[in-house]
């Protein structure tokens, strides 16, 4: 069979558990008795944008901004609504992109509009440059793609349903400044439509963020699914790279004690449950020698590749193994599969 020195598995929420979320979220708290109805949930839902500036002063003020620039990185989560005044929601910045996130109901068109207008307007603090956002339902519920949804009952466009798409910036670009387009808000708001909608499977749309110094590429996620990178693992990438930095360290001390060569490049990581291979480049940014990622999804593993090359990296097995986690190790320790009929034997 195959042998590695590192395997690192993403999915399972045990070990997610050991890679402690990001620093900025609220702390967390008892979970209440079963039976009774938590504060939160008793809660008005608060305004998204007033959520948002309130979460952006609290991450400030925490160093979060900074630290991650100190990082080389440009994502992380904005808002976390089920613990900051908004249940179903989520805010994250990738790069110069707010990605919305709603798996509950959809997200009015008023609160979306003030959503832009706080980001534009410097409101969310010193996050850097923002030039969109992005709005993603994760659901039937949240999803909408024209304004004439049948949800759509009031008579106050405000409370219309949010349109599935980008919504740029304005205030800087030239969009909505004009003195002929100033006027009410209600047509303000009749003008706001976004520029994209995911329907149109443009790869145009994508863009690139950085975390950890590694460039990644954003791609349009599909209907109802995730983003192009689980930002809660950063920890766990984090880990992994100092990790393999060390093993290449403790082998190069050893191949010098023997008298041979550096001991560069053997170090090995399996990389499992991969995605989009975050885990992978992390390794590779620590300098593996060799890296397999392990998927069900040739397409995840194809990004992973793509993200690989952005940074230079030539240390990935092709463009990975695309299986379940089980048929691939048991491939790579050279079992066969039970009721899989082995081709010669």
């Amino acid at each position: 069979g195959d042998h590695f020195s590192l395997l690192v598995v993403n999915t399972d929420a045990r070990f997610k558990m050991l890679a402690a979320p990001l620093r900025c979220a609220s702390p967390l708290r008892p979970r209440p008795p079963r039976g009774t109805v938590s504060a939160s949930a008793s809660a008005p839902r608060a305004r998204l944008a007033e959520a948002a500036v309130t979460a952006a002063k609290r991450r400030q003020a925490a160093g979060l901004f900074d630290r991650c620039r100190s990082e080389d990185t440009e994502a992380w989560r904005m808002l976390h609504g089920v613990a900051e005044g908004v249940p179903g929601v989520t805010i994250d910045k990738f790069g110069s992109t707010l990605f919305v996130q709603s798996w509950r109901d959809p997200i009015a068109l008023g609160e979306l509009h003030e959503l832009v207008e706080a980001a534009a307007s410097g409101a969310l603090g010193d996050v850097g440059d923002l030039k969109q956002v992005w709005y993603h339902p994760r659901n039937e519920r949240a999803l909408s793609w024209e304004y004439d949804d049948l949800r759509n009952t009031s008579s106050s466009i405000a409370d219309a349903v949010s349109i599935a798409g980008i919504y740029p910036l304005f205030g800087g670009s030239g969009e909505g400044d004009s003195e002929e387009e100033e006027g009410s808000t209600e047509s303000a708001l009749e003008r706001f439509r976004p520029t994209y909608s995911p329907r149109a499977e443009d790869d145009q749309a994508g863009f690139r963020f950085k975390e950890l110094g590694l460039s990644y590429n954003f791609l349009p996620p599909r209907r109802f699914g995730d983003p192009s990178l689980f930002l809660d693992f950063r920890p766990t990438r984090r880990w992994v790279r100092s990790k393999v930095r060390e093993m290449v360290e403790q082998q190069r001390r050893g191949a010098e004690g023997e008298g041979t060569d550096d001991g560069q490049g053997r170090v090995s990581v399996l990389n499992t449950f991969a995605y989009t291979c975050g885990v992978g480049l992390a390794a590779a940014d620590g300098g593996a020698g060799r890296v397999l990622n392990t998927d069900h999804s040739a397409t995840y593993l194809g990004f992973g590749s793509d993200n690989a090359a952005l940074n230079g990296f030539d240390v990935f097995t092709g463009r990975g193994l695309c299986e379940d986690f089980y048929p691939a190790v048991r491939q790579l320790a050279g079992l066969s599969m039970p009721g899989r009929i082995t081709k010669g034997g």
